[in-house]
């Protein structure tokens, strides 16, 4: 399976380096900002394309595996301080014409910091 580098699909592999499927602490760079958008897209689902936009009839918290893998992403060093969830609520919410009201959940729905259980798929 190739990798997608600049918007194009690739017969390149994930390098050695990066360790085993699924391990993001030691990712080339390059492919930081992929790790990055993808986190920050699946956040940004739970907090404002679900509950205000109505995208969906479920979160992706409630898919084990999605959830787990977007709280893997969040927790890679250096892409928690470029996803801000709160930030997503508050902008969101502030789209007039989605939220004619103006009322902005206090809170972020989803918890990213606790523990995801990807390490039994290294197995």
């Amino acid at each position: 399976m190739g990798i997608l580098i600049d918007g194009k699909w690739t017969d390149e592999q994930l390098p050695e380096e990066t360790g085993k499927q699924g391990d993001f602490r030691r990712v080339d760079s390059r492919f930081r900002d992929v790790i990055t958008a993808d986190g920050s897209t699946l956040v940004r689902f739970d907090v404002a394309y679900f509950s205000l936009f109505k995208c969906n009839r479920n979160r992706i918290a409630d898919f084990p595996n999605l959830a787990n893998y977007m709280r893997e992403l969040y927790q890679v060093p250096g892409v928690a301080e470029t996803v801000k969830p709160r930030y997503y609520v508050i902008n969101y919410y502030s789209i007039a014409q989605a939220n004619p009201n103006g009322i902005i959940p206090k809170g972020t729905p989803i918890d990213l910091g606790q523990p995801h259980d990807r390490a039994r798929l290294a197995a």
